[in-house]
């Protein structure tokens, strides 16, 4: 998306949220616009015991979720997770949570996205661009922080869901136009709405 729109859909899209408020966690709106309405009490409960796993294991960390997310929200997507640091959202795909595994996975696997989209909040206050090789060292730092906070997760959970850090993860976020990335997400909701094809 250009400058220009974005700028002007950026208060749009907070104004939204701040009024499609479904629920809430010490402070943090949660809301649910996925495709799927069968799935909002579980995507509540998961971010909520996600939350309250982050507050308990890594205060430190959890400060810094409550400093820089103030809406999340389960929306289709063709990621896991996102960060829009204008109006400080951390984004998850819950159906992509859902599929990685069973209930551990699932809470840790969450409560570590939004540990690492936090970070990105942190880093734009730092002032890291996301541009260029800066787009590298954000997702570095983002990693770095979502790894560690996993390390504090039972074992049989880290075995699952720490990685090494691979730039190439993102490759397709940064070179592919914000339109395509707009027409791949829309045709990817189409197909999540129509169903398996049998």
């Amino acid at each position: 998306m250009n400058a220009p729109v974005e700028s002007l859909l950026t208060p749009l899209m907070g104004w939204l949220l701040s009024h499609m408020l479904e629920d809430s966690f010490d402070g943090i709106s949660l809301c649910d616009i996925n495709h799927d309405d069968k799935d909002d009490e579980r995507f509540y409960k998961c971010v909520k015991k996600a939350l309250t796993i982050i507050r308990a294991y890594d205060p430190r960390r959890y400060r810094r979720v409550q400093q820089y997310v103030q809406h999340i929200v389960n929306v289709d997507m063709l990621s896991l997770a996102q960060y829009l640091n204008a109006i400080h959202v951390c984004e998850l795909d819950y159906g992509r949570i859902v599929g990685l595994g069973g209930r551990s996975i699932q809470l840790w696997c969450t409560a570590g996205a939004i540990v690492h989209e936090a970070t990105h909040g942190l880093a734009a206050d730092m002032g890291a661009r996301y541009v260029g090789e800066g787009r590298v060292g954000a997702e570095r730092l983002c990693h770095r922080e979502q790894m560690a906070f996993l390390r504090r997760a039972p074992k049989l959970v880290q075995g699952r869901l720490i990685y090494p850090f691979n730039p190439r993860l993102w490759e397709y976020y940064w070179s592919t136009s914000r339109w395509r990335q707009f027409r791949d997400a829309t045709r990817h909701q189409r197909e999540l709405r129509r169903g398996p094809r049998l």
